[in-house]
């Protein structure tokens, strides 16, 4: 929640605006929200990603194999 003197400072309006302090809420939440959607979608590509590292067919590559960015040929 946004206290008076940030509002004041950050856009130079008189803190008794609710219409400040309400908007500043509304977008707080939906920051909140955003964040809530995106982090599951990390933790899912997290987990992917350390999930391919430990199967066998890639630890079973050479080195040069596994730095490669072409195709064997």
């Amino acid at each position: 929640m946004a206290t008076d003197e940030v509002i004041q400072q950050r856009l130079g309006e008189a803190p008794e605006d609710e219409a400040v302090k309400e908007r500043l809420e509304r977008e707080h939440g939906e920051l909140l929200e955003e964040l809530r959607v995106l982090i599951p979608g990390a933790q899912v590509l997290f987990g992917f990603l350390l999930a391919i590292r430990f199967t066998s067919p890639f630890t079973d590559l050479s080195t040069v194999h596994a730095t490669s960015t072409t195709p064997p040929s």
